[in-house]
Formats: C-alpha cells, sequence, structure tokens
C-alpha cells in the first residue's frame, strides 16, 4: 500500500514538471512571436517652427537674467512637438570679439552666450545659423556660437567651419524615423566690401551655405536617402514684403519635385502666405519670433505647427502671436488677432492655398 502511495506521489510531481514546462514553452513561445509582431499603429510626427530669433541688443538687455519671460505664454504650443525649429539670427558668444560694422554693414548683432537658456525654455533642438548676421563677428561668433548651442544639445544647420560642413545633412531621430534638415541663404554674398567679411562659406572658410541651386540639388540628391523626411530652411525674400517673389515660388516647387518633403522660410522679419504643394508644406516666412524692431508689421508673428502621419503630410496649425516689449513673445489678442488672420488667409490664398480659423489658429481649408 506504501509502494502504491509513493508511486501516485511521484506520478503527480512528474506530471507536475511536465505541464509546467510545457506552460513556460508556451508563453516564450507567445512572447516571441508578440516580439515579431509589428503593430500597425501609425507614427505621428509634430514640428514646431518660427521665424527669426534675435537675442541681443534690446532683447538682451530687457531680459537680463529672466530667461524664461520671452516665451513664457507661449511655450504650450510647443508642448507636443518632437522637433522645434528656428532661425537664430544672432551671434551668442561672451569673448571681446570684433564685428565688421562701418566696414561692411550697419548693424551687427550679438548676445550673450547665456541666451541659449531662453531657447532651452521652448526645447529647440534644431536652429538655421544660414542667415545675414551670423556673421558679423567673423568666424570666430560664430565658431562660438555653433559651440554654445552644441552643448545645449540643439543642433545647428546652413553653417560651419567650411562649405562642406556648412551644407551638412542633420538628422533628427524620433521613433525609429530619421527627420533630415538642410539650411541656406540668399544673402550670403550681399554688400560686403571686404571679402574676409563675406558670409559665404567657401572651401578653406567658415560661413553660411548660399542659396545656389547647384548646391541645393546637389544635397538633395545626395542626402535624401539618409533620412526618411528632408525639410530646407531657407533664409531668403526682400525684407518688409509678406508677398514672396516669382523666384521663390518657382525655386521652391523646384525643391519639392527634387525629393524635399518641406520648407521653412524666414529673414522677411514678416509673415508671409503658405502654399501646400504636391501635398508638401511650404512656408514662405515666418516673420520674427523675437526681435527688438520698432516697425508695427515686425511684431506681428506665428507659430507654425506640422503634424506627419507615418511620414505623410497631415495637418497644419498656425497660432498668430505678437512681439510685445521687445522682449517676450505673446499670443496674439483682439486687433492684432484679426489683423494676423486676415493677412494670412489673404495672402495664402493668393498662392492657392486656403486657410480658415478654427479654436483661435489657423487650420488648412477642404
Amino acid at each position: 500500500m506504501k509502494r502504491r502511495v509513493v508511486t501516485i506521489v511521484a506520478l503527480i510531481i512528474v506530471l507536475g514538471i511536465v505541464a509546467y514546462g510545457l506552460l513556460i514553452t508556451k508563453e516564450r513561445s507567445s512572447a516571441e512571436i508578440g516580439e515579431g509582431i509589428e503593430t500597425n499603429e501609425p507614427k505621428e510626427l509634430k514640428i514646431s517652427a518660427v521665424g527669426d530669433i534675435m537675442l541681443g541688443r534690446y532683447v538682451a538687455t530687457l531680459i537680463k537674467d529672466n530667461f524664461d519671460k520671452p516665451f513664457y505664454e507661449v511655450q504650450q504650443f510647443f508642448s507636443e512637438s518632437d522637433i522645434k525649429f528656428g532661425n537664430l539670427e544672432c551671434v551668442l558668444s561672451d569673448d571681446e570679439l570684433e564685428n565688421i560694422k562701418g566696414k561692411s554693414k550697419n548693424f551687427c548683432l550679438k548676445g550673450p552666450s547665456d541666451m541659449v537658456n531662453v531657447l532651452n525654455t521652448i526645447g529647440f533642438n534644431v536652429l538655421s545659423l544660414a542667415n545675414n548676421h551670423i556673421y558679423d563677428y567673423a568666424h570666430e561668433g560664430l565658431i562660438d556660437t555653433i559651440e554654445n548651442l552644441s552643448m545645449n544639445n540643439i543642433q545647428t544647420i546652413g553653417a560651419g567651419k567650411n562649405l562642406e560642413d556648412a551644407r551638412k545633412l542633420k538628422i533628427i531621430e524620433i521613433d525609429n524615423q530619421k527627420i533630415g534638415f538642410l539650411g541656406y541663404t540668399d544673402l550670403a554674398y550681399v554688400n560686403f566690401a571686404d571679402k574676409n567679411e563675406i558670409p559665404a562659406a567657401a572651401e578653406d572658410k567658415s560661413g553660411v551655405a548660399p542659396t545656389k541651386e547647384e548646391y541645393i540639388f546637389e544635397d538633395i540628391k545626395k542626402y535624401k536617402d539618409n533620412c526618411d523626411l528632408l525639410f530646407l530652411s531657407l533664409h531668403w525674400s526682400d525684407e518688409y514684403t509678406h508677398v514672396p517673389k516669382d523666384s521663390q515660388i518657382e525655386l521652391a516647387h523646384k525643391i519639392i519635385d527634387a525629393g524635399a518633403d518641406g520648407i521653412l522660410g524666414h529673414h522677411a522679419h514678416n509673415l508671409q502666405g503658405v502654399e501646400i504643394y504636391k501635398d508638401k508644406p511650404i512656408i514662405y516666412n515666418m516673420g520674427n519670433f523675437i526681435f527688438d524692431q520698432n516697425d508695427n508689421l515686425n511684431k506681428d508673428s506665428a507659430i507654425f505647427n506640422l503634424t506627419f502621419v507615418d511620414l505623410k503630410f497631415e495637418s497644419l496649425e498656425i497660432i498668430p502671436c505678437r512681439i510685445e516689449g521687445k522682449k517676450k513673445t505673446v499670443v496674439a489678442k483682439g486687433e492684432d488677432y484679426k489683423k494676423i488672420v486676415e493677412h494670412m488667409k489673404k495672402f495664402s490664398e493668393m498662392l492657392g492655398t486656403e486657410l480658415v480659423e478654427q479654436d483661435g489658429k489657423l487650420v488648412l481649408g477642404n
């Protein structure tokens, strides 16, 4: 009897071990199968883009060390964005640098290096330096600025230690999606008496990437396959204008045709219209985002929020803003809001794009 009991107990133990082993094997198999399954959940990418950011002169003086002040009231509109882009329209350096004022230009823009903390309140992670002020303090000013931004995890495009560096693609990876940026300016050769002060980069000279079609289309062809989406930042247009030139529109279309997925424009200091060309966004000019210019129209601003789903352009949202007291950017209200809305609707309609109001913002119409 005892022997039978022992045999039964032993059999139960063996069966238990076998059952446990089968259960573990099943769980492992299910886990392995699960790991191999790709979910069909769409991947959403959000990009916030703004225009000219100038953190010198009166802006720096008025901000002092209150770095949260300039963008405090608009930070909320960047909170869900994966990429935050802008055009930095000044040198950031603490060094006593010789500028080129009086020799080649009238205005030289420079702010202290700690103004990078203002940028950090938004979380900018890519800035264009391809403009007509980043070389106001020549090579030293440019390199100081690039190094300062790099130490704060902000990538820069459109300028560098030589032409190859200035034309280099910069990539931000979001959820295994590689988003590429290139930057150029058509003000690389304008109004400079001394060839050493020309902002344009060369093979053996630092500076900015010029808006040469040869460079642009070479770079698109070279880099397009290195990223999932490719955006071009262009510092172009005539200042203080609301309408892009025909030559700009033509170039913008050629850039999209060549394989770019969007264009982010700046320099006019005024807002210009947007165009959706072949389902790709072209923002011709985003105005100033923070600047100390006096003209009333230069104080009109906006935040452009772009959404892509599975690497396809999905929507555009424009938040009308206003620069107040040369020291902060706020959401536009009242007559300022109405004026910006009317302007953006009008100038976008001229480009074949309908904008409609929705909850205090502008979005694409049907």
